[in-house]
């Protein structure tokens, strides 16, 4: 779980409109997204960015308000599957979020 951790943390660090926190001793790693996100189908909020990740690269994610008012405005992904999956959505994410404000 560290290695994947480990990856996931650097790609979304490298990722425009994203702050990643390392988290302590979980499957998942929460990220917030910053103001200049552009958005996805006329909105910003963190459904937008959860559906932009899905629609244009296939990666998976939660949106924070799905966990309650105090997630709205970040983004959870987990990272309990396959060391694969994880690198392959690492490899997705930056270029994808790149492209969002192209």
């Amino acid at each position: 779980y560290q290695s994947r951790r480990d990856m996931l943390l650097a790609a979304l660090e490298e990722s425009p409109y994203l702050e990643p926190f390392k988290p302590g001793g979980a499957f998942y790693l929460w990220a917030k997204i910053k103001d200049e996100w552009p958005g996805y189908q006329g909105k910003t909020d963190d459904w937008s960015m959860t559906n932009y990740l899905i629609d244009r690269v296939g990666v998976g994610s939660s949106p924070g308000s799905a966990f309650g008012a105090a997630g709205a405005g970040h983004i959870r992904f987990a990272f309990s599957c396959s060391t694969e999956q994880v690198r392959e959505a690492t490899a997705l994410i930056p270029a994808a979020l790149r492209a969002a404000g192209g």
